[in-house]
């Protein structure tokens, strides 16, 4: 209620992913509990268990405060949350081990709105993405040398003015990448505007264009990447 948004939390995402080891599905719920930076309690994590249908608390939660207003990301049997601190960083939890740590630090030194930047999950790998106006950079991170690798730009003055999109204050969200014919072509990167959520672009990085590959009559709704690796239809 308006007590909870007065002590300055968030609105809750939860989290949705599959133990790798148990193949147990699993709902993750962290959510900012104290306002004051630098606390131990500064996060609560609860997780639903599917084997007594009822939710229970893991302690200790996340080291830091979390951006709330996005979406956690699950990739390789852990879920992913940006922290809400002077340095951004990204910290992770093991939906097995059920312990949370600092992967590693956003691939840029400020600290930027909230709406600047996403998480996504691209072939597999954890990638995020934010706005440099006037362009975009999507970086996946390697997890050996914990490192961030530039893997698209995106013109965002070219995109912008060739399709309509009512904001370019919030950052494009990234949702998979689509096989190409020639096996050495770099693949599409199929993207959506989380204001306007209708249309899918496709930016092709040999030529640096975008094509919307689909557009729907309705706004209401957002799309989402099915993964086969976590549910099977």
């Amino acid at each position: 209620g308006e007590s909870y948004l007065e002590l300055g939390h968030s609105p809750i995402k939860v989290g949705f992913g599959k133990d790798t080891f148990t193949g147990a599905y699993k709902l993750v719920c962290l959510y900012n509990y104290s306002s004051e930076i630098g606390r131990e309690d500064a996060t609560r994590c609860e997780v639903f268990d599917f084997t007594t249908n009822a939710w229970r608390y893991v302690t200790p939660a996340a080291p830091y405060r979390i951006v709330g207003c996005l979406d956690p990301v699950f990739v390789d049997g852990s879920l992913h949350w940006f922290t809400d601190c002077k340095e951004t960083k990204v910290v992770s939890f093991d939906l097995h081990t059920e312990a949370f740590q600092v992967i590693a630090e956003a691939p840029f030194a400020d600290d930027p709105d909230p709406y600047e930047f996403v998480m996504c999950n691209l072939d597999n790998r954890l990638c995020m993405s934010r706005i440099f106006w006037a362009k975009q950079v999507v970086w996946s991170f390697n997890s050996g040398k914990k490192t961030w690798d530039n893997m698209y730009s995106i013109d965002l003055v070219s995109t912008y003015a060739c399709f309509t999109i009512p904001s370019s204050a919030v950052a494009l969200s990234p949702l998979t990448l689509l096989e190409v014919k020639k096996k050495k072509k770099k693949k599409r990167l199929l993207f959506y505007d989380r204001l306007e959520t209708q249309t899918l672009f496709a930016h092709d990085p040999e030529t640096g264009s975008e094509d919307i590959v689909f557009s729907a009559e309705s706004t209401l709704g957002y799309p989402v990447f099915y993964f086969q690796s976590l549910i099977s239809i």
